[in-house]
């Protein structure tokens, strides 16, 4: 996945409140998700939007993924997802308990 950081600086506030907060990566962001089109992800430091990300046709498990790699997960809600990327997420739980 091709992310590009935002040098502008927007607060917290500015994210829509449809957004819920995915999880909190190995560095201790928090990333918050908005489903629905178009789906957006956005990655929050010290109470301020380091990064956003328009997914496009990506799914969530794609970040999820992404931030996996580069980062690990310290936190990480549960996504609703359609029933075959829910399957794959319940099995990889599994494998990693």
């Amino acid at each position: 996945m091709h992310t590009r950081y935002s040098n502008r600086q927007e607060s917290i506030d500015a994210i829509p409140r449809r957004a819920y907060q995915l999880g909190i990566d190995g560095d201790g962001r928090a990333h918050y998700h908005r489903p629905g089109t178009p789906h957006r992800v956005w990655v929050v430091e010290d109470g301020e939007v380091i990064h956003r990300q328009g997914l496009g046709s990506e799914s969530i498990t794609a970040w999820i993924g992404h931030v996996e790699e580069h980062y690990g997960w310290e936190e990480r809600e549960r996504v609703e997802q359609p029933a075959g990327e829910a399957l794959v997420e319940t099995i990889v739980a599994g494998l990693n308990s």
